[in-house]
């Protein structure tokens, strides 16, 4: 079957289609406003359907937040973005890390580097097995989406009660085993 592209042509003088070159971009913010002294971005992009956007630098983390402000106002976007520069700054201020892996990303990223281990024969499928219970256990006692960095360094005290409630019985050698791979 013979395929083939087919494209429209406009012969009306009054338009014009320009063509980017491969080292040419488009201009994708306008409306660009600065506010707290350039610390906050609110822009609009020709991809976001004139909604505004907020982009701040997290010199810490060396990241952009950007985020959608969820509206088409000014005036409505500028309030947001103060807001949301102050909640921010509050969390940076009470020592919180905005970019961290969660539990179950570290778990994947863990689980594949045993993995790569056990196909190394550095280790044994069995103590694979091992770890991926555990690093289930461990999921369920810090939750799914917990961010790692923000998890407190006493928030592990816990997990001996944690197990002993969700299994009767259990050993304390199976505990410290747990914890030790955790």
């Amino acid at each position: 079957m013979l395929r083939t592209r087919i494209t429209a042509v406009d012969n009306d003088a009054d338009v014009q289609i320009k063509r980017l070159n491969k080292n040419q971009k488009q201009v994708r913010m306008h409306d660009v406003l600065e506010i707290y002294d350039g610390e906050v971005r609110i822009f609009r992009t020709t991809h976001s359907g004139d909604v505004w956007q907020l982009r701040m630098w997290i010199s810490q983390e060396k990241k952009y937040i950007r985020k959608s402000l969820k509206t088409r106002d000014k005036l409505i976007a500028i309030e947001i973005a103060k807001a949301e520069y102050i909640q921010y700054k509050a969390r940076l201020l009470n020592g919180e890390k905005l970019f961290s892996l969660t539990a179950s990303d570290l778990r994947n990223k863990y689980l594949e580097h045993v993995t790569e281990l056990v196909e190394g024969g550095q280790i044994s499928a069995g103590r694979l097995t091992n770890i991926k219970t555990y690093t289930k256990h461990y999921q369920d006692f810090v939750g799914k989406e917990a961010k790692i960095q923000n998890i407190a360094e006493d928030f592990f005290d816990g997990y001996r009660a944690f197990r002993q409630t969700k299994v009767k019985g259990i050993t304390m050698t199976v505990v410290v085993n747990e914890s030790i791979t955790i």
